[in-house]
């Protein structure tokens, strides 16, 4: 995982750098979702044995009026609101940027 897009947990701030750090700061809240073959943990795999942050920045690069977007914070389990029911969602990997 590159240096330049730390993922830090959604409360405390945890840094996340293994996959015992994401399980134990910012796994789900059912322990039965971190499991082979389930979106959290293998998310958290992906993120931590790889470097998706590289194609990301290829596929916003695709469109001129994303390429100067720039994910600055991975946070898993990130909780966000869209609406004015102020429902919950929960990202599986939220992210702050700056364009």
């Amino acid at each position: 995982m590159p240096a330049e897009f730390p993922i830090r947990s959604r409360s405390g701030g945890h840094a996340i750098r293994n996959i015992l750090d994401w399980e134990h700061f910012a796994g789900p809240v059912s322990g039965d979702q971190w499991a082979d073959g389930y979106s959290a943990l293998e998310l958290a795999r992906c993120w931590l044995e790889n470097e998706p942050i590289n194609d990301l920045r290829s596929i916003l690069d695709l469109v001129p009026e994303l390429s100067t977007f720039t994910p600055e914070l991975g946070v898993p389990e990130a909780k966000s609101s869209f609406d004015a029911y102020r429902v919950g969602v929960t990202a599986s990997l939220g992210s702050t940027a700056t364009a």
